[in-house]
């Protein structure tokens, strides 16, 4: 299933998160980097873009809106999966959706992960039509 050239960018300030979700990542066949912040990860584009983002969207310094904004700004086309712990209202739901390809609620079950995860790099544009949020 995975293909060692795609490579998920895992962006969480949480360090236990971010280490599950690489390993989880390794165990579906895909290659992954984490980063601390978000200003980290988008300083790293100057070097490398991922195929996919799996974003946490509550992050100290720079939130998961704040990367989505720039990467819209960059003109950027990575597809973006929104990972929150917190539950979201419906209107807020809409406006991630306006970015992002998904909305998972941590903990993330390892099988919507793999499904919407194929459906972004499948599409390979972010905010393409029949965006989901799986909660």
């Amino acid at each position: 299933m995975g293909n060692k050239s795609t490579w998920i960018a895992v962006v969480d300030h949480d360090a236990k998160t971010r280490q599950a979700m690489v390993c989880l990542l390794r165990s579906l066949g895909f290659d992954a980097m984490s980063f601390s912040s978000g200003s980290l990860f988008i300083q790293s584009l100057r070097l490398k873009q991922p195929t996919c983002i799996l974003l946490d969207l509550h992050m100290p310094y720079m939130s998961g809106f704040a990367v989505m904004s720039k990467l819209e700004q960059f003109g950027e086309k990575i597809p973006v999966i929104v990972l929150t712990k917190h539950e979201l209202m419906d209107d807020f739901k809409k406006t991630c959706l306006s970015s992002a390809v998904a909305v998972l609620q941590k903990p993330v079950d390892e099988q919507e992960l793999r499904t919407v995860i194929e459906k972004a790099l499948n599409q390979g544009t972010a905010g393409f039509p029949g965006l989901q949020f799986l909660m």
